[in-house]
């Protein structure tokens, strides 16, 4: 039995590999690559909030968000739409649309907050 334990203890020390260990800026680098490849990225989201009051709102739905360096505002476009709401909401090239496909219109949003890029 002892020597089975330490046969086994020296294969184990033998055949470990040393791992290459990666430093800040590697990680970094690979991120901001990995990063650049992104065009698109879509998702669910269920955004609970909670009041004061007790009222809690349970917000569930669905966004895309598609890389767009044409747009001079953001940098992206964006459609977004909630479950529980008609309307759909899209950002394009700096135009904020609703739209209701109940009543098959659109209105346009211009209180987009921010009206310039920042400076990278």
């Amino acid at each position: 039995m002892r020597n089975s334990l330490i046969i086994l203890l020296a294969l184990s020390f033998t055949s470990c590999k040393r791992n290459n260990q990666l430093n800040l800026n590697q990680i970094t680098t690979n991120y901001n690559n990995k990063k650049l490849k992104i065009e698109r990225v879509e998702y669910l989201i269920n955004r609970i909030d909670s009041f004061s009051n007790g009222l809690i709102w349970n917000n569930k739905g669905y966004g895309l968000i598609e890389k767009d360096f044409t747009d001079s505002l953001f940098g992206f476009s964006f459609y977004g739409k909630r479950f529980d709401n008609q309307n759909e909401v899209i950002y394009y090239k700096g135009n904020g649309f609703i739209i209701s496909p109940k009543t098959k219109s659109y209105s346009i949003k211009n209180n987009l907050g921010i009206r310039s890029r920042p400076k990278l």
